[in-house]
């Protein structure tokens, strides 16, 4: 991954085990390729101490094309 932003102090309410915690964490931003989305989400599982962390992928549906490249550039695809 060529960057991961870490945002501190966010606020979660959610509903789990018919209950609504209201905790603070830390939001992560992972930027990466389609390719590589697989193991990012291996490794993020692996090492997160939640039952059940919240790892979604969004798309990007456009950007900076020179930062879009430094990402696809940047970012070495698993061997298979």
């Amino acid at each position: 991954m060529p960057c991961v932003n870490i945002v501190p102090g966010l606020r979660s309410i959610y509903r789990w085990n018919d209950a609504a915690p209201d905790e603070t964490e830390i939001l992560m931003i992972l930027k990466t390729t389609g390719p590589c989305l697989a193991a990012a989400r291996e490794i993020l599982l692996s090492l997160h101490p939640c039952e059940t962390p919240g790892v979604v992928a969004l798309p990007v549906a456009d950007g900076h094309d020179a930062c879009l490249r430094w990402v696809s550039s940047s970012t070495r695809t698993p061997q298979a």
